[in-house]
């Protein structure tokens, strides 16, 4: 008898450990009890979704066979608590990161294959699958990815997505500042003084393979070109009515836009 309840210990054990979590959910789980509510919606991120909309709900189990959302109201859920179902995904929210729509996929400077999701106000921790790191300019895991967001080794300096004064020191888990007047150079490594060797080009009309990197109101024309200029990613500018939108250049999914008023920076 002893035995046999040994076994079956392991066994649940070996389940709940050898799970593959993916950030804060997993697939093929589920979280027995503390039910608050269900409904059927279409897929895993609507069941979240609709987690983060009511305020007791702090985990969830997803069931693949027909859609069932299952609401879980226990506040201080553990992922071991999780139980091996198959065809079913669970998942804990995490209510303590609150971000902005503005950056909606900040990567985790840690790994090069994990980052944040903006779901209603609130971060959900996800990671890429295998062979595959985050690149969050274009909100996307890829295997064209340089990871310059994210710690290769120990001792390695990552830049932060358009925070050109500042980098992540992956040795001591540290935000730091450049110099007054110097700029993180993504691929040198360390602050450097910025040089201008390149000139803009002007198109009046150009359709162009592109990715929205960010947009903000400056009052001169110059401080857009600035900005781009210490982004690492940044190719294209377009300044209309003070609002300066920087772009970058994506082959991958890309969408071709027309814009007026564009600059393209001239290769070096």
């Amino acid at each position: 008898m002893n035995l046999a309840y040994f076994v079956i210990a392991f066994i649940v054990f070996h389940q709940v450990y050898s799970m593959n979590w993916l950030g804060q959910y997993a697939n093929d789980c589920d979280f027995i009890g503390n039910d608050l509510e269900s409904k059927i919606l279409n897929n895993i991120d609507q069941c979240l979704m609709y987690c983060f909309t009511k305020p007791l709900c702090y985990h969830y189990t997803f069931r693949l066979s027909d859609k069932g959302c299952f609401l879980k109201s226990k506040n201080d859920i553990s992922l071991g608590e999780a139980i091996f179902k198959y065809q079913h995904i669970c998942g804990v929210k995490d209510r303590t990161k609150v971000c902005f729509e503005m950056i909606d996929y900040p990567p985790v400077p840690l790994s090069c294959n994990s980052y944040y999701n903006c779901v209603t106000g609130h971060y959900k921790f996800a990671k890429c699958d295998a062979n595959k790191l985050f690149d969050p300019f274009l909100g996307e895991c890829n295997s064209h990815s340089e990871c310059y967001h994210g710690c290769r080794n120990s001792t390695d300096k990552v830049g932060i997505p358009l925070k050109t004064n500042q980098f992540y020191d992956c040795q001591a888990n540290l935000i730091r500042n450049c110099s007054e007047g110097l700029s993180f150079d993504l691929k040198e490594k360390k602050c450097l003084k910025p040089i201008l060797k390149n000139m803009f080009e002007y198109k009046k009309t150009y359709n162009f393979s592109n990715v929205l990197l960010a947009m903000r109101k400056v009052f001169e024309e110059r401080l857009c070109f600035n900005w781009c200029i210490r982004v690492f990613y940044c190719k294209i500018i377009q300044y209309e009515n003070n609002i300066c939108k920087i772009f970058g250049e994506s082959r991958n999914q890309s969408q071709y836009l027309n814009y007026n008023n564009v600059y393209f920076l001239r290769d070096k």
